[in-house]
């Protein structure tokens, strides 16, 4: 079924939605939220040069950093930019809440009608915030917008190629399915939220590590509608060494298994439709899968140690031929994504990656998932990102 979706994907005309003609443009207040990256000052580069008037769009880089060097070089940032556009940076006094707490924080200072947010490693096109924020103003039934996530270092290593392919299935393949179903989870990066929808939802809920996915089941639960735009490109970094990457996954996964659990009310209640129940589950307890690919491995191993050689019969034959058959399947899904994604020269090394560190990633997960299962705490932690050059 997804091989089939995926096909048929490949054919669709892109949205390129515009604002209509008689709509007026809304103030917008474009978020960075920063920790410590010096990398953001490529990011609010961009965001200045968006061909959206400047008279209708603010900046706030809500910086929780305490790092000297960082905070000097947005300081210097901004300062450059404050004859071109409203720009700002807004500071707090403690890092409660981490990044919603901040985003919270800055919105008290905020006068935009509706707020897009950007990670600080991220670097849009000029005409991102015109097409991003298009189905809000043309249709008054979408308080969202989720753009889709490129990759500016998917080349970088062995590891970033890895995290750039999961990814990559993620948004090509498996945002699109779901948002054709009325469920589009957003990303904490690339987005577009009312105020006003954002506001009756309680704002960003400072008690979770996953602030967007908690943000997205409320905004469903109050029948908001949230729109997935395949066609508009965020590209940002994913992590390039493999203790951000685990960690990143591990925040990933606990973050969602506890919003699940959390929502679960209404998750299960008749606000969604079956469809959309199960696409849901699947999303927020993926984690889950873990231990199922950590038990296979092991039983694999035990079975070619232990195992006595013996002629190979019809039911080997049968049993090579469908795991032959999956595997392709998988494969050639990756294949398409990687060829969307103009990145074909990285599926080599990308099932090599899934092999060697499906494992690792797995026994991660698991202990996330485990640690979310049982409501114990998970440390938020800074992903790395590279440095300004």
């Amino acid at each position: 079924m997804i091989i089939s979706q995926k096909v048929n994907f490949i054919f669709e005309q892109p949205l390129n939605e515009k604002i209509s003609n008689n709509k007026d443009l809304p103030y917008i207040t474009i978020q960075i939220p920063v920790y410590n990256d010096s990398i953001v000052v490529r990011c609010i580069k961009h965001c200045v040069h968006f061909d959206y008037p400047k008279d209708r769009y603010e900046i706030q880089v809500v910086d929780d950093s305490d790092d000297e060097k960082v905070i000097k070089a947005i300081d210097e940032s901004v300062e450059r930019y404050k004859n071109l556009l409203k720009i700002s940076v807004v500071r707090r006094n403690s890092r409660e809440g981490f990044k919603p707490g901040a985003l919270n924080n800055a919105m008290k200072y905020a006068k935009g009608e509706i707020f897009v947010i950007f990670d600080s490693d991220f670097a849009p096109e000029k005409d991102f915030i015109k097409r991003l924020i298009a189905p809000i103003v043309n249709n008054n039934d979408i308080a969202a917008v989720q753009a889709r996530m490129g990759f500016l270092n998917a080349n970088k290593n062995f590891i970033t190629k890895f995290a750039a392919g999961i990814l990559m299935v993620y948004n090509t393949i498996v945002l699109r399915i779901t948002s054709k179903k009325g469920i589009t989870f957003l990303q904490g990066t690339g987005l577009a939220v009312r105020k006003d929808a954002l506001t009756s939802c309680g704002k960003w809920n400072e008690k979770s590590i996953t602030e967007d996915a908690d943000l997205t089941l409320t905004l469903l639960e109050r029948k908001y509608g949230i729109k997935f735009l395949h066609d508009l490109i965020n590209p940002g970094e994913v992590p390039f060494t493999l203790r951000s990457f685990l960690r990143q996954q591990m925040r990933w996964s606990y973050g969602m298994i506890r919003a699940g659990i959390e929502h679960r009310d209404s998750i299960f209640s008749d606000k969604f439709s079956h469809t959309q129940k199960i696409l849901i589950t699947l999303i927020l307890f993926t984690g889950i899968f873990s231990f199922f690919v950590i038990g296979m491995t092991f039983f694999a191993l035990l079975a070619a140690i232990t195992g006595i050689p013996a002629q190979l019969g019809i039911e080997d034959v049968i049993r090579f031929l469908t795991i032959l058959i999956l595997t392709f399947g998988f494969a050639f899904t990756i294949l398409l994504v990687l060829k969307e994604e103009a990145l074909l020269g990285n599926f080599p090394a990308l099932v090599l990656a899934i092999f060697f560190m499906g494992v690792i990633l797995s026994i991660a997960v698991s202990v996330a998932t485990i640690k979310a299962g049982r409501n114990k705490e998970m440390w938020w932690h800074r992903t790395q990102k590279s440095e300004l050059e």
